[in-house]
């Protein structure tokens, strides 16, 4: 749901920012894994529902493409000026 001038940008940052999880993860779950298993799958699953949750806090676009969204909200903000 990014504006269409900044969603190259924040796709670039969102793919980065998930290569640089799955190092850490591969690096640090082994080790984590075997001593803190239940606490670790306690956190999981509850990043896992909050994850759901906040789906639903995304607007719907009831069919429209990202450049009609982001044309109505740039008319929105010129109309408020």
């Amino acid at each position: 749901m990014f504006p269409t001038r900044w969603r190259s940008t924040a796709h670039g940052l969102c793919s980065a920012s998930g290569k640089l999880g799955a190092i850490l993860a591969s690096a640090t779950f082994p080790s984590i894994a075997t001593n803190y298993f239940r606490l670790l799958i306690g956190i999981l699953s509850i990043l896992m529902g909050l994850g759901f949750i906040f789906t639903f806090l995304l607007p719907e676009t009831r069919g429209r493409t990202l450049e009609e969204i982001s044309s109505d909200k740039e008319n929105d903000h010129i109309e408020m000026q």
